[in-house]
């Protein structure tokens, strides 16, 4: 784990450190390669002036003083001698001069009659020298004129220049890091406070959304996410109380009937066919408590990705038919049509979800319609979807309720009846469309009563998704 503010602190100082390193070393040789271009500029003016004494037939002049070699160095730094064909100095404006090195190919260049120049060792530095030849008129034996300079001034130039560029360089990095620093705390500031925020909402105060920063446009998209997942969460803890409140309520019915029952058994002395019929009683209620729990366990199973299973053809036609024969067993007031398409052969899926799915859809249209309803079945395909339609000519519902329908629990009456069942099957339908990629929705039909739609994928291609299978779709 490391700190954001700090890594930005020192990435950014050490940016900085290598750019101005660049920058002060590129200075740095600038002004050295300028320093010895006016040196060997200074040389060459001072040779001409040598050279238009020499053409009047005079000889070079001789500083009297000083004679110390730092002092002339520091207040004249001009060695000029006249050297004959053989190299040897004939005079020399210091008696400091006699001891120049002489670089014999330069000399031998400019007795060619070149301008040449060399950097030789002298004594504890460096010295800059000029050759030429005498001009025209010159005394006789003259024959090159030499014209120097030390490079320690120089050196000297080179060394402060360097420690003022390596000074500039340490405070402006110092500077930078502190630049930096306060940057990058101004940076991650709204991060830190965004953080606070959300950490300040809790369970009780899931209403709240994070105002902080919102209106910047670095943050405007965490702040979104944020708040978003803030209300995905305030809606999945509503659901989860208001499915534990369902779940209380649908089981203090059967067990408060069973509780009932058992009570009055064991009040007294009860004939056999008492016992009986009080024994019926209760496992209608523990069948109901099952079907209840089954359903439960399943939708969990879907809802956490739990439900195995492997995509394989769903024989589409004969599980249909097989769920309206046990429909019209179930509940012979009622008149039941299947309307097939006949290129509909199988589709890639869950057999056992798909008959659940198929026989949850009858068995609705079974007990929210009055008897003598009739209810069709259309199932069609494409290259796609499948489409399976379940719609009936009872009184329907309102439009408001239809979004509703495949929410767990939820009724159209408010008044829950034992009849009417613990209002799962829609919202299991919704879970098992949704782990095959598919949907579920809910219309009024042409025929005056509820038409609901299963949407599937058609193609082999489209594989099982079991994870996070909603109990309502959209």
């Amino acid at each position: 784990m490391y700190s954001l503010r700090r890594t930005l602190s020192v990435r950014f100082s050490i940016t900085m450190f290598a750019a101005l390193t660049l920058i002060g070393m590129g200075a740095f040789f600038g002004v050295r390669r300028t320093l010895r271009h006016s040196t060997d500029a200074s040389l060459a003016s001072a040779l001409e002036l040598v050279s238009d004494v020499l053409a009047r037939g005079l000889s070079v002049a001789r500083h009297a003083e000083p004679d110390d070699f730092s002092t002339f160095v520091e207040e004249i730094n001009r060695f000029v001698v006249v050297r004959d064909a053989a190299g040897q100095v004939v005079v020399a404006n210091t008696p400091l001069a006699h001891d120049l090195p002489l670089d014999s190919a330069m000399f031998g260049r400019a007795m060619n009659g070149e301008r040449a120049r060399s950097t030789d060792r002298w004594g504890p530095g460096l010295v800059r020298s000029l050759y030429s030849r005498v001009p025209t008129g010159s005394h006789p034996g003259f024959a090159i004129v030499q014209v120097a300079a030390s490079l320690d001034p120089l050196a000297k130039t080179d060394r402060a220049v360097l420690l003022l560029v390596i000074g500039i360089v340490i405070l402006a990095t110092a500077m930078t890091a502190v630049g930096a620093g306060w940057l990058a705390k101004s940076a991650v500031a709204p991060v830190a406070e965004i953080t606070r925020r959300a950490e300040a909402i809790d369970a009780g105060t899931l209403g709240k959304r994070i105002s902080a920063h919102a209106d910047t446009v670095e943050f405007h998209g965490l702040v979104a996410v944020l708040n978003s997942m803030l209300e995905r969460l305030d809606r999945a803890l509503a659901a989860q109380r208001r499915i534990i409140a369902d779940v209380g309520h649908e089981l203090r019915t059967p067990i408060t009937a069973l509780q009932g029952e058992l009570e009055i058994a064991l009040r007294g002395n009860r004939t056999p066919d008492e016992y009986r019929e009080v024994l019926h009683s209760c496992l209608e209620e523990a069948e109901h408590l099952s079907a209840m729990n089954e359903t439960l366990l399943l939708l969990a199973r879907l809802d956490a990705g739990e439900h195995k299973t492997v995509p394989l053809p769903i024989p589409v036609c004969d599980v249909v038919e097989h769920a309206i024969s046990r429909a019209r067993a179930n509940d012979p007031t009622h008149t039941f049509e299947f309307a097939p398409d006949g290129s509909i052969s199988s589709v890639p899926g869950d057999s056992k979800l798909f008959q659940i799915v198929v026989e949850q859809l009858l068995d609705n249209s079974i007990k929210h319609t009055p008897p003598g309803t009739h209810v069709r079945v259309a199932a069609k395909c494409n290259d796609t979807d499948f489409v399976l339609t379940i719609e009936d000519d009872g009184l329907g519902l309102p439009e408001h309720v239809l979004p509703h329908l495949f929410d767990r629990f939820w009724q159209a009456d408010p008044a829950r009846t034992r009849d009417s069942g613990p209002g799962l099957g829609l919202s299991l339908t919704a879970a098992v469309a949704a782990a095959h990629n598919g949907s579920v929705h809910a219309t009024r039909s042409e025929m005056g009563g509820l038409k609901i739609s299963l949407h599937l994928p058609s193609s082999s291609e489209a594989p099982l998704h079991t994870e996070h299978a909603g109990g309502r779709t959209s």
